[in-house]
């Protein structure tokens, strides 16, 4: 079954929020025009593709606070839908020139796995898999997209691939979740291309926390 104009948008969404986040490091933060005219620009009501929208989409710190904003207003209904979908659309006409300009590999903009932890049990990997049904992927390049259990909050999550429960990390990536519509969904960028198709063990945590772990099939 193919995916619905709203799957779509999301996918798309998300594959183009990872990119900038991931691909303009600004740690000096050079030409920042400062986090409140961020905060208006995130605050329009329309489109102005100029020259402030042009950084943003070009630096990671400023866009990180761009997406922050974005969910604060959208939480107060200030910000409509048609609004977000003509900067997606200024945002992913740019990418295609990062691409050619900075000769970057293939981004992870295929999604290979789609997981619905929500109702996973509250158990981390000293106590077993949670008890919830396999998980799948393909073995390739892109992004896996979770919705993680129930209440889990936003920020920054860990996902390590592993062969067994308690073993070491074979692959590890990370991604920053975001609470929608109640929901908090997470993208992990992965390439299991170099991994053999059989079982392993998904563990996604944060810092210190415990993690949770899930089995997994690639296929």
């Amino acid at each position: 079954m193919g995916e619905s104009p709203e799957q779509k948008f999301d996918r798309i969404s998300r594959a183009v929020q990872d990119s900038i986040l991931q691909n303009y490091p600004n740690p000096e933060r050079r030409g920042c025009p400062g986090d409140d005219v961020v905060r208006d620009v995130a605050g329009r009501t329309h489109l102005e593709a100029d020259e402030l929208w042009e950084h943003i989409t070009h630096c990671s710190p400023c866009y990180r606070v761009f997406l922050a904003c974005k969910q604060e207003f959208r939480g107060k209904r200030i910000i409509h839908r048609r609004a977000a979908v003509g900067l997606l659309a200024a945002a992913i006409a740019t990418i295609p020139i990062v691409v050619i300009t900075r000769s970057r590999p293939a981004k992870h903009d295929v999604q290979i796995g789609d997981w619905n932890l929500e109702t996973s049990a509250l158990r981390g990997s000293d106590s077993g898999p949670d008890t919830v049904s396999q998980q799948r992927a393909s073995r390739s390049r892109g992004f896996i997209r979770v919705h993680l259990p129930l209440g889990s909050e936003d920020g920054e999550y860990q996902m390590q691939i592993r062969k067994t429960e308690d073993g070491s990390a074979l692959q590890a990536t990370k991604g920053n979740a975001e609470i929608v519509n109640g929901h908090t969904v997470v993208s992990f960028p992965v390439d299991f291309s170099s991994l053999s198709a059989g079982a392993y063990i998904a563990a996604i945590g944060r810092g210190t926390r415990r993690w949770r772990v899930y089995p997994l099939l690639l296929s």
